[in-house]
């Protein structure tokens, strides 16, 4: 089938060859011997009027325009398998789908596990694959439609994505049970002084939202220790004498099994609001809403979620 003069099944070729970079790569990827490869992006460099992959020394390299066509391309294949993967039900009981979904360490340990479990028990053929975010493009898997569901913090949401509120929380700080130098309440002095362990997100090094608040308030902390995750901020604290500032969700989790106290934070700090983000054109995909709600079910129905401090 041609639309505007180009042969659709190009588009295949064309999302290989701008993945793989090469046209042997991308022949194996799509079963195609490496004359027919040859020839498909012989097509493609005339559609365009662009070389689009070029030798550079020993390797190949995209050209400008085809950087530009890649994330495009495969937004566009994603679009099709998703249209023709449409169903006007979903079965949990007897569908074999399978579901990728990003969410950061916090939302893994206090949520996951129970839906990892429910899925067991009510969709036996539906697999889960979790994702932790990808640095400073926390959005990128959505947009080029690699991800069915993203789990973030509203700050770092998309405008032009459909999303809506999974739960809200708030932040506490925790200490080492055996901590003397910190009594019943968190002074302020106590919060600014003391070590702290803190965050960031992955090898990018994004501070996390807290720092951004403090420095708002005029406000730094001694650092200690820093982690690429929460999760593991209350265990660097046992044993010492920081502090460190962590969803409450997480602390109350945290505190079943750990020797840590949880206090309140002696300023005020901005609630957390993780939403639920999926491109929009999914808005009725039954199998998605069905996810979806096994979510905000799960949130609802864990124990030690039921109180903030």
């Amino acid at each position: 089938m041609r639309f505007h003069r180009l042969d659709l099944n190009l588009l295949v070729a064309l999302d290989a060859l701008l993945t793989e970079q090469s046209v042997t790569r991308a022949g194996e990827r799509l079963y195609l011997s490496q004359s027919a490869m040859s020839g498909a992006l012989a097509k493609l460099r005339l559609h365009f009027d662009d070389e689009l992959i070029v030798q550079v020394g020993r390797k190949m390299v995209l050209t400008p325009l085809a950087e530009n066509l890649k994330g495009r391309v495969g937004t566009i294949l994603k679009l099709a398998q998703s249209l023709l993967d449409t169903r006007p039900t979903f079965d949990p009981r007897t569908s074999d789908r399978r579901f990728s979904v990003v969410a950061s360490d916090v939302v893994m340990s206090v949520l996951m596990q129970g839906v990892v479990r429910r899925l067991a028990a009510e969709a036996p053929g539906v697999s889960l694959e979790l994702l932790e975010p990808d640095g400073r493009h926390l959005v990128d898997d959505l947009e080029h439609a690699e991800v069915d569901l993203l789990i973030i913090p509203v700050e770092y949401a998309a405008r032009h994505h459909a999303q809506e509120v999974l739960y809200e929380d708030t932040y506490s700080c925790v200490v080492w049970k055996e901590n003397s130098r910190i009594g019943a309440e968190l002074t302020l002095e106590e919060f600014t002084s003391l070590a702290h362990a803190t965050m960031n997100f992955g090898r990018a090094r994004i501070p996390g939202l807290i720092g951004a608040h403090l420095e708002r308030l005029g406000l730094s902390l001694a650092i200690g220790a820093v982690a690429p995750s929460f999760s593991l901020l209350p265990e660097l604290v046992v044993g010492t004498e920081r502090i460190a500032t962590i969803p409450t969700r997480l602390a109350q989790q945290k505190s079943q099994t750990l020797p840590i106290r949880i206090l309140r934070p002696p300023i005020n700090m901005p609630p957390i609001i993780e939403v639920l983000q999926w491109q929009s054109y999914r808005d009725e995909d039954a199998g998605l809403l069905w996810l979806r709600e096994i979510l905000k079910q799960s949130i609802q129905r864990t124990p030690s979620l039921l109180r903030a401090v």
